[in-house]
This record gives structure tokens, C-alpha cells and sequence, in this order.
């Protein structure tokens, strides 16, 4: 399975710990690594894409729109503008179908253990909140539904006094709210993936939530065992009806004295080294060029 990563800026030192997890459990993984630093992983399966190789017109448009002007938090703009990137670049490698998660993500199955779950045509992606999407997890089918994504998305922030208003009070955007808009104008395009236990299967994905509780956030004073209310998760945790846990050295969902096996762990604190899946392997040795 090809899987799709993304990281504009200098790279952060866990990015290690989420490429490593990825060759070590997916062993017919090959990761393309799209970011502006100049880096070399000495592993075949990654492959560098420099973003100044890629031409956007969506970028070009989102520059000149400058909608992100004035916000102190650089991830806003980064996080909407990587959609665009990996769009022009499965369009210009024709790569049909691909994994993509954010870069503090870990893995413990690999995409042949789970691919019964996803729908061949919808984006299947992970729901945060009520009103948001995040890329916890996301696998994408066609390259045709991320193109649509894209454009929707863009027509989204062409549109952005309509949609503030419609949807957040006034509020910016983000791209988190504006996968969500996405998602509710066209649901029919979607696959959201279950954060919650039931009877449908035995996997769950993370989108924030279960990575917060077990190991805080990046913020000192939210530690271990930190519940956002807002998050879907994150009520039934504060509700003790789930429960994030490690047992046997692997993390699971208890609920009712089940266990359900969670596929990734979006580790908000950042300290991925806390949480590495069995048969974590060293694959890759990061080095400037």
C-alpha cells in the first residue's frame, strides 16, 4: 500500500518513530514523504518528494487569497495546504490509491489486516467531533474522490464568509471544519470510520482522542488521562463507557469486557517513542543533505 506523508518546516524528531512503524508493520508499504526540508531516509521503501517539484495552482490560489494572514499558528495553513500538494502529486504519479495520516500518528495493523473495513468509493477518514474531520487515519480509494475533495474544498474557502457563517458562528476555518462541510454537503463521498465500539467489527481508529487520554497532549498542563468533552470519543470516555488501554503490550478499546484493537494512535503529545507497536524495527536513519 503506498502511504502519503506530509511536513512543511523543519522536520520534528518523532518523524522517525511514525515512518518506522509504518515499514515495520505494513511490510508492503512504500511511503512517499512530501516536505520542503532536504532530507534522505537511506531506505528504499521512502521516497522524498521536494515540494518545490510540485505545482499547485490551489496553492497559488490559496497564497494570494491570504486567508491564513495574521493567524501566529503556521499548522492552520500547512494542514489545509498539504491537501493541495498531495492532490497535484497523485496526479502527477497517477497514484490511484494511497494511506494518509498526520505525522504524529503510529500504527499497529497494517492496511492488508484492516482493508476489509474501508469502501472502495468514499473517502474514509476519521471524525473528531460533531463538526470536525481529522486525518487520524484516512485511506482514499481513487485518485478521482481526492481530486473532488480538493476542489470542494477550495470552492469551501472561495466561499469562506458563507460557510463561517453557516457553520462555526463566524468563526475562521480550518481544514478540520472544512472536511466536515465537505462531509455534510456531500456525505454520499464518505466513509467515516469508527472511534467507537460496536458490532460491526473488531478495529477502532483513533482520530485524537484515545492518543490524548493515554499520553496527554502536547500541552504540559492536559497529561495522561486527559478527555476532551467535545471529542465523539471523548464522551463515552468521560462517560466510562470505553476505555483506552495497553494489555500484553498492545493498545486496545475495552467496553462491556470486550476488546477492540486499535489500528492507529494519534499520539497529540508527541512522545510517539511511548507508544511503538510490537515488532517496531529501526528502518530509516535521518540525515541533512
Amino acid at each position: 500500500m503506498n502511504y502519503i506523508l506530509f511536513y512543511k518546516g523543519k522536520l520534528p524528531s518523532y518523524t522517525d518513530y511514525c515512518i518506522n512503524s509504518i515499514l515495520s508493520i505494513d511490510k508492503d508499504s512504500k511511503i512517499y514523504f512530501l516536505t520542503d526540508s532536504k532530507v534522505d531516509f537511506h531506505n528504499d521503501r521512502v521516497i522524498v518528494v521536494n515540494l518545490l517539484s510540485i505545482n499547485s495552482i490551489y496553492i497559488e490560489k490559496l497564497n494570494d487569497l491570504n486567508y491564513f494572514a495574521g493567524d501566529n499558528n503556521p499548522l492552520w495553513e500547512s494542514s489545509l495546504m498539504r491537501i493541495f500538494y498531495i492532490n497535484e502529486f497523485i496526479n502527477m504519479k497517477e497514484i490511484n490509491e494511497f494511506v494518509h495520516f498526520d505525522l504524529d500518528v503510529l500504527i499497529y495493523k497494517s492496511f492488508k489486516e484492516v482493508q476489509n473495513i474501508f469502501l472502495n468509493n468514499k473517502i474514509n477518514i476519521t471524525p473528531l467531533t460533531k463538526n470536525f474531520l481529522v486525518f487520524g487515519y484516512c485511506y482514499i480509494p481513487t485518485l478521482q474522490l481526492f481530486t473532488k475533495l480538493s476542489d470542494m474544498l477550495f470552492k469551501i474557502l472561495e466561499n469562506k464568509k458563507f460557510y463561517e457563517e453557516k457553520y462555526y458562528n463566524s468563526q475562521r476555518l480550518n481544514e478540520m471544519k472544512m472536511l466536515y462541510i465537505a462531509y455534510d454537503e456531500k456525505p454520499e463521498l464518505f466513509n467515516l470510520l469508527n472511534v467507537l465500539p460496536n458490532d460491526k467489527s473488531s478495529f477502532l481508529f483513533d482520530p485524537g482522542s484515545y492518543g490524548q487520554y493515554l499520553g496527554g497532549t502536547h500541552k504540559k498542563k492536559f497529561s495522561k488521562g486527559f478527555i476532551d468533552k467535545d471529542h465523539i470519543a471523548g464522551i463515552e470516555i468521560l462517560n466510562q463507557n470505553v476505555k483506552p488501554i495497553l494489555f500484553k503490550n498492545t493498545y486496545y478499546v475495552e467496553k462491556n469486557n470486550r476488546m477492540f484493537d486499535l489500528v492507529n494512535l494519534h499520539v497529540h503529545s508527541k512522545k510517539l517513542k511511548n507508544f511503538l507497536p510490537q515488532n517496531y524495527s529501526k528502518q530509516v536513519k535521518i540525515s541533512k543533505l
